[in-house]
């Protein structure tokens, strides 16, 4: 073998390690972009919370009803509003309502306004109109919007 080979086969293994070097590096980054791109479109389309999901009323039959069960609000308050909720809406609409700030306000103030004088007759009956009070207080604190405490100020 001359130099001149020699030194053709040195470069030929030197530009074979950097094109190899290239191509794994190229092919590390569209692997990471990949997997980025398939973690965003997962994430958008697939993983759905199921808190997002609830209406504003199942989290508060959750609290009432199941976590520290306080009777008189789930019976007198909680049961009829969730009632008139399945009556009025299939699941997936109130799914779709859940998810919009607006019509979850819009929703409430119309099951509040429908079923006020049933939850105030129950509650009267018992002996704990203060419970339409903590009521209407646990909505506003949920932040759904300036129009339902708009509203529940003038239901009060």
């Amino acid at each position: 073998m001359t130099t001149e080979n020699i030194i053709i086969l040195i470069l030929i293994i030197i530009a074979g390690i950097l094109l190899i070097k290239f191509i794994a590096k190229a092919l590390f980054r569209l692997l990471i972009f990949l997997l980025i791109i398939g973690a965003v479109v997962y994430f958008i389309f697939f993983n759905k919370s199921k808190e997002e999901d609830r209406f504003i009323l199942q989290k508060l039959q959750q609290k009432y009803c199941i976590e520290k069960y306080d009777s008189v609000k789930c019976q007198c308050i909680i049961d009829p509003l969730i009632t008139d909720l399945n009556s009025k809406y299939t699941t997936e609409e109130v799914r779709n309502l859940s998810r919009d700030p607006v019509k979850t306000a819009e929703a409430m103030i119309k099951l509040l306004n429908d079923n006020n004088k049933e939850i105030r007759s129950c509650l009267k009956s018992r002996n704990a109109l203060h419970a339409w009070d903590d009521f209407l207080g646990d909505i506003k604190s949920m932040q759904i919007g300036e129009k339902l405490n708009a509203v529940i100020e003038n239901i009060k």
